[in-house]
């Protein structure tokens, strides 16, 4: 941005607040990942990045989507040509995308406390953790299939009697 150009838009603000905040959260929830179990720092961290965080963000997408009601053109989620109407609407795009962070730091943090009670390595923990930071969905989505692929592993090396 210039320094002739107009002021910010709330909406940049928030975008940029909420932003950065997730990626202070879901680095946090990196580190837990390197830190010893019995580490003081381990807990707080997935609190901080895997509830507080996410929970916060949440909140600010309740108050965006009270905010969000009513406006025109409404839209609905039924109909392809309804949600693209949703999406017309910049404070509704920004809603959603508070929504897509939230969801992504409660994805990271079950894929952190999963991947270590299964025992996976931190290296490959961290590897699902940097592909659920470009999408949430897509890591949960490796993560199962590492553990699809660790279960069939196992079957095979021990076979059932």
């Amino acid at each position: 941005m210039s320094l002739n150009s107009s002021a910010i838009s709330l909406e940049e603000i928030i975008f940029g607040f909420t932003s950065n905040l997730f990626v202070l959260a879901w680095l946090g929830l990196l580190i837990s990942v390197w830190l010893s179990r019995t580490s003081r720092w381990r807990p707080r961290l997935l609190w901080f990045g895997g509830r507080l965080i996410p929970v916060f963000l949440l909140a600010l997408f309740l108050a965006g989507a009270l905010f969000t009601h009513g406006m025109k053109p409404e839209g609905s989620i039924f109909t392809y040509g309804g949600m693209l109407l949703i999406f017309e609407r910049p404070e509704r795009a920004l809603n959603v995308w508070i929504e897509i962070l939230a969801l992504a730091l409660f994805v990271s943090r079950w894929i952190v406390e999963q991947a270590q009670s299964r025992s996976l390595t931190r290296v490959g923990t961290t590897a699902i953790l940097l592909v659920a930071f470009l999408s949430g969905g897509l890591g949960l989505l490796v993560y199962f299939c590492i553990e699809a692929i660790a279960r069939l592993t196992q079957r095979t090396e021990n076979p059932a009697p």
